[in-house]
């Protein structure tokens, strides 16, 4: 069990470096960094940039969230939102406002 806690403890601290790392970087750090395979035979992309939604009369930022997206198969473009929580990936999607949450060891630098 403890080795099981390092180990993840040294996962959330080497992607924050890695993270860190891409923050100081130029233009190509706003791309994707983090992917991870979907049920639907595409992919979840977790990008450096800062996650912009567009509403009916307005654009709002969130300098706090970094943006992402996934597709796949049967399913078309989806953007949302994403942070880090405890270890983990928490993905807000704006099609339908759903908040889901991905172990953060399911993902791989691309």
């Amino acid at each position: 069990m403890n080795a099981h806690n390092l180990r993840s403890v040294l996962a959330v601290l080497g992607v924050a470096v890695f993270l860190s790392g891409c923050a100081t970087r130029p233009a190509k750090a706003s791309g994707p960094i983090l992917v991870s395979p979907n049920e639907d035979g595409g992919q979840i992309t977790l990008t450096m940039r800062d996650c912009e939604t567009d509403g009916i009369n307005y654009t709002k930022q969130y300098s706090h969230l970094r943006l992402a997206y996934t597709y796949g198969n049967k399913t078309p473009y989806i953007e949302g939102c994403w942070t880090l929580i405890d270890g983990n990936v928490h993905v807000v999607y704006f099609h339908n406002n759903t908040r889901r949450v991905y172990p953060l060891d399911g993902f791989k630098r691309k």
